[in-house]
């Protein structure tokens, strides 16, 4: 009998030595959402796990025990669906990499270039786990519904993607994903009778390429059909493509419900040129 495929999306975080960062990563996704994530580490050369990186995993509850030092090489031919370079020299130094995977860089400071008393070590160690394990919950983790206290940091990322922010629905509109108080994802339904427009899909540039728009999609989706909605509308002018990968399909804007097109983006935020696509929903 042939063993079913791991269905989880498979993440390898590389840095120089598989020292400090990438392990911290490994370990860290591996315990906060290794139910949908499995997580790798390895280096462009291998010196060795580092003693703080153990001992700063442990002292978040978790066991590093199973994790090793490696290569990129000593992988072989293992295949990954997200690789996640988490310092520059290793961004420079990664080897191509095939079109499907998708590549993430985001930078950490090398806690083990920090010099001082033991404690000192330590306490750098600790330092950049806790910044590695809230960049992780970003873009890694389960998109919440939003608060007031989302509201500036969901309109300076719509900003930043030249979204519309004049007509922005309220916080209990919105799910964003929000690691500590940095919002990195948001999306909005704005609710037409049994139809729904969707809108405000913005992701941050350290989240993109990790899935994080899918899950935010996905989640107001699910979050409209619990609502009562059964399908779902929107205007884009520059991602139709990833929204047709999921289902949406090209609509005429006439061929929109009622409610929908009397919503501020279809009377006008959203130019003319924008696509209109729609998707049924279904449990």
């Amino acid at each position: 009998m042939t063993a079913a495929a791991d269905p989880r999306t498979s993440v390898l975080f590389v840095c120089t030595h598989n020292s400090a960062r990438s392990q911290l990563a490994e370990g860290l996704l591996r315990a906060r959402h290794g139910d949908r994530y499995e997580a790798f580490s390895a280096g462009t050369v291998a010196r060795g796990v580092h003693p703080l990186a153990v001992e700063a995993l442990r002292d978040a509850g978790i066991d590093p025990s199973a994790q090793s030092s490696k290569t990129i090489d000593d992988l072989g031919d293992q295949d990954f669906d997200i690789v996640v370079t988490v310092c520059d020299n290793a961004l420079e130094a990664c080897p191509y990499l095939p079109a499907r995977v998708r590549n993430v860089h985001h930078s950490f400071r090398d806690p083990s270039a920090v010099e001082g008393t033991e404690n000192d070590r330590r306490a750098a160690f600790a330092t950049v786990r806790d910044e590695i394990a809230a960049w992780i919950d970003g873009a890694f983790g389960t998109p919440e519904p939003a608060t007031e206290a989302d509201l500036p940091g969901i309109r300076a990322l719509l900003e930043a993607a030249a979204l519309p922010v004049g007509d922005l629905p309220e916080a209990d509109r919105f799910l964003v994903v929000r690691p500590g108080n940095v919002v990195l994802g948001s999306v909005a339904v704005e609710p037409y009778g049994d139809a729904g427009l969707l809108r405000s899909l913005a992701v941050a540039p350290e989240a993109r390429g990790t899935g994080t728009g899918s899950r935010l999609v996905e989640a107001a989706e699910a979050c409209a059909y619990a609502d009562g909605l059964r399908s779902l509308v929107l205007l884009t002018t520059t991602a139709a493509p990833f929204f047709e990968a999921r289902g949406y399909a090209p609509m005429d804007r006439a061929e929109a419900p009622a409610g929908v097109r009397q919503s501020s983006e279809f009377q006008g935020t959203c130019c003319a040129s924008a696509v209109c696509l729609g998707k049924a929903l279904s449990p």
